[in-house]
């Protein structure tokens, strides 16, 4: 939707206002080039849900504990890469694409949690529209847009980039743990069609 496209690129967006080029390189790389595994992963792993959870929700089957069961496999199983790339993204990513890609590799690894949720988060997503409670999804885009406008609009005036990519980082994990809770609430409270 269009309102998910433009909270999704508001960070874009403020940093070309105020931040400098190489900023806004590295930022676009990051989103870019190095959460496309994690991306395709999720996208492949959504695509599943949607047919599973569709299929189910046809038949006025509940999918809460299997909404548990797969938000479980899919910590452990993007859990472990994550670990991974927390601990190591500062030698790999340099030495797999130059040094000149050091500093994206120190912001990649501060904006690591925010991408693990979000891809979760993501992954998960099928679910609110399968149990139609897309009300959930709408409500869930308008508080991400205004709470993104708020808090970046707020700090991009005065902190400097690495702070604005924590901000980022704390404001995402914030609002991707709040859609999984919606999610979750989803499938524990579908409506059926009759």
């Amino acid at each position: 939707s269009l309102l998910d496209n433009l909270t999704f690129e508001m960070p874009v967006f403020l940093i070309t206002l105020f931040y400098t080029e190489n900023n806004l390189a590295d930022y676009a790389i990051i989103s870019k080039i190095l959460c496309a595994p994690f991306a395709f992963f999720t996208a492949s792993f959504s695509r599943i849900l949607l047919s599973y959870s569709s299929q189910k929700i046809r038949k006025n089957e509940m999918i809460f504990k299997d909404i548990k069961r797969f938000l479980f496999f899919l910590i452990v199983l993007m859990g472990i890469p994550t670990i991974i790339l927390m601990i190591y993204s500062e030698n790999i990513i340099p030495y797999v694409f130059g040094q000149e890609w050091i500093q994206a590799s120190i912001y990649f690894r501060i904006l690591l949690p925010s991408i693990f949720i979000r891809e979760i988060a993501s992954s998960l997503s099928p679910t609110i529209v399968s149990n139609n409670r897309s009300e959930l999804l709408a409500l869930w885009q308008v508080i991400a847009f205004f709470f993104n406008l708020l808090v970046l609009g707020y700090f991009v005036r005065f902190v400097d980039f690495i702070e604005l990519i924590k901000v980022i980082t704390i404001l995402n994990c914030i609002l991707y743990s709040f859609y999984i809770m919606i999610t979750i609430y989803a499938a524990k409270k579908p409506i059926f069609s009759n």
